[in-house]
């Protein structure tokens, strides 16, 4: 159970950088392929990390999912940001 309360805790973490990375993107209208699949794979490694937590619970697998969706978060709103401004 405790690992249940603890993929929810996660849940609201990362993924709200997320969101508003999506709504910029979006209220910008600066949506393109690139921005698609980083968003695409922010969600494929959040989905492997909850099963990660919930499932075997390696703790190395787990630290390189998630510390592989904070690069591909960062990587989206840099891209984002060379939108914008460039």
């Amino acid at each position: 159970m405790a690992q249940a309360d603890y993929l929810v805790e996660t849940l609201f973490e990362t993924p709200l950088i997320f969101f508003a990375a999506c709504l910029s993107a979006m209220a910008l209208d600066l949506v393109d392929e690139t921005l698609l699949a980083l968003a695409s794979l922010f969600v494929i490694l959040r989905i492997a990390h909850a099963h990660q937590i919930l499932g075997p619970n390696k703790i190395l697998r787990r630290a390189n999912i998630f510390f592989a969706s904070l690069f591909t978060l960062g990587t989206f709103w840099t891209w984002l940001f060379i939108l914008a401004f460039f």
